[in-house]
């Protein structure tokens, strides 16, 4: 199960007035989401997310850097942490490229960054705008010390936190307590019982929530709300973890997925896998463009083949990409979001 709440003057239909200021700036609140025990999967999606933390333009770009020249990076984002980067218009307006590194310790000047991927390839251009926000961890999202209270332990024992890899797979997360023998450190780990409190989780990711323990916990995000359009990326011939972006009101009819992803029946089309509300199982649903004969009219089926325009998006979820390409499909914010 998941709430939302929104903090006072940031609710969803905030007049304009109350928004309309000189910075990037969204409402913000937190949701909670209940974490099922007795060794259930939970799938869960960031939906509150970090707050931004520079707002810019393209003023000048190579392959796969680009250049404010209003803004000196090295001051203003901080090294060792991990960041992202969201083009607000133009042509790739949504996408979210990953930031390898900037300014001078990147080799450049001090008003680049750089992130790897070939930026003109994708159409970005000059006078893009962008805005660029750090990367949850594990620590911003359960606690330094465990505050959000899953089992502590070792990759045996504890809860696991399993976080989705590019390459496919994932990679397992929990909390030790530490111990004096043998000797171990309180804090997040790796697999391999290394320290992985600074493990990024990117805010388009779905991650699963592994429940060792007994009992249910409610899990509390806070955060920013994202009110913009956002690609999110199916690789083909994958199961891709993905979050809803959207805190509330995001549903099949209105997510704007049936543009990029591939229509069909049951068996043919891209899948939206929803996990049910007690974690038992999922629920699949597909877009189909509709028929003459057999008589099938346009729109969001579920398993069976009814309308399923008003499903809820749950805050994870999967898209079975049955495409031979790979995709960035863009989440449309509800209309409710207009104006933030």
């Amino acid at each position: 199960m998941r709430t939302i709440t929104i903090f006072a003057l940031a609710c969803l239909t905030a007049p304009q007035a109350l928004l309309a200021q000189a910075v990037y700036t969204t409402p913000a609140g937190y949701v909670t989401e209940t974490i099922k025990g007795n060794g259930a999967f939970n799938l869960i999606g960031l939906t509150m997310h970090e707050p931004v933390v520079v707002t810019g333009d393209v003023t000048a770009m190579t392959s796969n850097s680009i250049r404010d020249t209003g803004i000196d990076f090295n001051t203003v984002l901080t090294a060792g942490k991990k960041y992202t980067l969201t083009f607000t218009n133009g042509i790739q307006n949504g996408a979210i490229v990953e930031i390898s590194s900037w300014g001078t310790s990147a080799g450049l000047t001090n008003n680049d960054l750089f992130t790897g991927v070939n930026l003109a390839t994708l159409g970005v251009a000059i006078t893009d705008t962008f805005i660029i926000r750090p990367a949850a961890t594990l620590e911003s999202i359960f606690g330094i010390t465990n505050q959000a209270g899953l089992k502590p332990g070792d990759i045996l024992s504890a809860d696991i936190v399993w976080i989705p890899l590019d390459s496919g797979g994932f990679a397992k997360f929990y909390y030790s307590a530490g111990s004096v023998f043998p000797p171990v450190t309180a804090g997040w780990k790796n697999s391999s019982g290394a320290a992985a409190g600074n493990q990024a989780i990117i805010h388009t990711d779905a991650i699963l929530i592994q429940r060792r323990g007994t009992t249910d916990l409610t899990l509390t995000l806070t955060g920013n709300i994202e009110a913009k359009t956002t690609q999110v990326f199916a690789k083909a011939g994958n199961f891709n973890y993905v979050s809803s972006i959207f805190p509330a009101g995001a549903t099949l009819g209105n997510s704007g997925l049936q543009v990029s992803l591939k229509s069909g029946d049951l068996l043919t089309a891209d899948i939206i896998w929803l996990q049910n509300p007690d974690r038992s199982g999922y629920s699949k649903y597909f877009y189909s463009a509709g028929s003459v004969f057999p008589p099938v009219t346009a729109g969001w089926k579920n398993s069976s083949g009814a309308d399923a325009s008003s499903v809820t998006l749950t805050s994870g979820m999967i898209i079975q990409r049955r495409g031979l390409t790979d995709i960035t499909p863009a989440l449309t914010p509800p209309s409710s979001y207009a104006g933030l």
